[in-house]
């Protein structure tokens, strides 16, 4: 029971993690039909589909130069997004004794296939749970881009087109970020995992005992191809990337209760590349390897064994620059001062198992 919440709990992470635009996203995997008698039962329990609606409404928070701070809501919208995605689980039993921890020991399999208005993305990912508290996961996932009605997928930054004012100054309005080529340049990733997971109801059996947590550390490699390390580039909206190691840490502190609001919890990301020369010429002002951080609590309803739903408030820590500025292209051209602490939004998760 626990490691399933906090499974949902970690793909509910995933989905709100570092977006910062609308995008509607379908996913479509493959199914298999369960068979009739003792074999329906088998087949329920190896195989899991769901479905996954998420949305978010942004605040608007202007940025403010210099040293650490917190920067107010400015404004009740910024912008929304909403997305959708389809999945299909395979759990294969792989017991490692007939221990009550070993027993239940598993391998996941997780195929899905991503498509937003400007990208599209194939995923799949394999965790293998020797032990009801630890888990071990890999994945990788490869998809390109183009450009829509504004909405730009995969580019990379123009430097060639950037020009300088009178003052010396680079001139905000040169900053672009130009097309690639789609299906000839793609992104891509692949990552390695290691959660700790706990539920105080398996040490203390009853339904008000449930103190759930996790704790997990994720390595991965982020890249595009036909764009050289060192080189800015923007997938699915989001810019100042570029290519290399990165890390994140997440945690998650909750409470699980037999009510229609089933959890209350805090969950915090932590997230940096390793090497801010990564970022190339970038590197020394922008602050490559800056630790972005996420706190976030967040609600959980179910409202039957099928269906439930999560509330999230996001406080996130960004780069703050000496400059004044109020665009985030902007940025990777500015001095980085410090840290900027913002209220981010408020996100909406809904699950139905199938």
């Amino acid at each position: 029971m626990a490691q399933e919440l906090i499974m949902k709990i970690t793909s509910f992470r995933k989905i709100f993690l570092s977006l910062s635009a609308v995008v509607f996203v379908s996913s479509a995997v493959f199914s298999q039909e369960a068979e009739e008698g003792k074999n329906q039962k088998k087949n329920a329990d190896i195989w899991k589909f769901y479905e996954q609606t998420a949305a978010a409404y942004y605040f608007k928070s202007d940025y403010v130069s210099g040293g650490d701070h917190f920067a107010p809501i400015t404004g009740l919208f910024n912008s929304f997004e909403f997305k959708t995605t389809f999945n299909a689980e395979c759990r294969i039993p792989a017991p490692l004794g007939k221990h009550f921890l070993l027993k239940d020991s598993n391998v996941r399999i997780k195929t899905a296939f991503e498509l937003c208005p400007v990208t599209v993305r194939p995923l799949v990912s394999v965790s293998f749970t020797p032990l009801p508290f630890f888990v071990f996961s890999t994945g990788a996932s490869i998809g390109t881009g183009w450009s829509a009605l504004g909405f730009k997928g995969l580019c990379k930054l123009d430097e060639n087109g950037i020009s300088y004012g009178e003052n010396g100054k680079i001139s905000k309005n040169s900053i672009e970020y130009e097309d690639l080529t789609p299906f000839g340049n793609y992104y891509y990733d692949f990552w390695f995992s290691g959660l700790f997971q706990f539920d105080t109801g398996a040490i203390f059996p009853g339904d008000w005992t449930h103190a759930v947590m996790q704790a997990s550390y994720t390595v991965s490699y982020v890249g595009v191809t036909g764009v050289d390390d060192g080189k800015i580039w923007l997938w699915q909206l989001v810019r100042n990337n570029c290519n290399g190691w990165r890390y994140t840490a997440n945690f998650v502190l909750g409470y699980q209760m037999p009510l229609p609001l089933s959890m209350i919890a805090v969950n915090t990301d932590v997230y940096a590349l390793f090497n801010s020369d990564d970022y190339g010429i970038y590197s020394s002002s922008y602050n490559g390897d800056f630790t972005n951080v996420t706190i976030s609590p967040m609600l959980k309803f179910d409202f039957s064994k099928k269906d439930s739903l999560f509330v999230l408030f996001e406080f996130k820590k960004r780069r703050s620059f000496e400059e004044e500025h109020s665009d985030s292209k902007e940025e990777i051209f500015l001095t980085y001062s410090g840290a900027e602490w913002f209220f981010n939004r408020i996100a909406f998760s809904w699950t139905h198992v199938f």
